[in-house]
């Protein structure tokens, strides 16, 4: 009886195995698949001067949430959830003086927690004038030790190796940031021109990153 069983379970076994391999060898039907996407919901804005950055939100000890909104001037709003992002902001990072990479105003667009608080990538203009197409961009670099309420800005590690241009967009920016652990950060280039200059020149990045963590 036994004996019969387990002769039973091997062809039962070798029967799905087969059918599985013929299943491999066929082409996927792509009209066989649908995806479905629910509606929009709106957790913050539309707003005139907001919402020009990757919208970064963390946690805090209490279990809230503390989002991170810029447009030239970095916002912070604080909520119960994500779902609750809509309330009154407060400036925490501004535009530096007139002449500085960061003269037409400063962006946070990647925050990630350390073991001594926030490590942010920031977002820099400089030589903008929006209405005929020109800024100049570059990447710095910045940390917190009160979960986002106000930071130090420990310089620029990414620029162009152009120069400002009338009537075009220089410099290299709008990156993000991706915590890989184990204390590594990816620097994600996003730039018009010279996202593969600047994935060349990654390392430099990671090399002053390294030296604030």
């Amino acid at each position: 009886m036994i004996s019969a069983l387990l002769r039973a379970a091997v062809l039962i076994v070798l029967a799905v195995l087969g059918a599985g391999a013929a299943m491999a060898q066929e082409a996927p039907c792509a009209d066989c698949i649908s995806v479905r996407v629910g509606p929009p919901q709106v957790v913050r804005g539309p707003f005139p001067d907001e919402l020009d950055a990757p919208f970064v939100a963390l946690r805090l000890a209490d279990g809230t949430m503390r989002g991170f909104t810029a447009n030239s001037t970095t916002y912070v709003v604080d909520g119960t959830s994500l779902w609750d992002m809509g309330g009154d902001r407060r400036p925490v990072m501004e535009a530096d003086v007139s002449g500085s990479l960061a003269e037409c105003g400063r962006w946070l667009t990647s925050v990630a927690r350390t073991a001594t608080g926030l490590f942010g990538m920031v977002h820099q203009e400089r030589a903008c004038q929006y209405d005929k197409g020109e800024t100049d961009k570059s990447m710095a670099v910045a940390t917190s030790t009160d979960d986002g309420l106000s930071w130090t800005d420990l310089g620029t590690i990414l620029t162009g190796q152009d120069k400002p241009t009338a009537g075009t967009i220089t410099g290299e920016g709008d990156c993000t940031m991706v915590d890989g652990r184990r204390l590594l950060l990816r620097l994600l280039p996003a730039q018009y021109r010279l996202a593969d200059d600047c994935r060349a020149r990654a390392h430099q990045c990671a090399d002053a990153m390294a030296e604030v963590l």
